[in-house]
């Protein structure tokens, strides 16, 4: 992703890892840090369904959408407090419990 083609506000974290690092983005919001896996644009649905509430027991939200048939993480929010060297490390975890890391 290009920095001209990055939605405003949203910055490349400093490290990531995974087959999902070339697309992570985050945003430090007023009671979140939001770490953006995937363009919510290309999803019919988002939401948070049970299983994936479950994985994120300790974090605030996990957002994932829906294409086709197929549900994959579209995002993961991380109360502030904890930076976003923290957030990013935590939504890495969820994500790989989940299964897509």
């Amino acid at each position: 992703m290009s920095a001209n083609s990055r939605p405003r506000g949203w910055t490349p974290p400093p490290t990531a890892s995974g087959p999902l690092a070339g697309e992570v983005l985050l945003k430090t919001g007023e009671e979140y840090i939001h770490v953006r896996y995937r363009d919510p644009d290309r999803y019919e649905t988002i939401r948070t369904p049970d299983w994936a509430a479950e994985a994120a027991r300790s974090v605030s939200e996990v957002r994932t959408g829906k294409r086709e048939d197929e549900w994959e993480v579209q995002s993961v929010l991380i109360e502030k407090g904890v930076g976003e060297e923290t957030a990013l490390e935590q939504a890495e975890e969820i994500v790989e419990t989940i299964g897509e890391g």
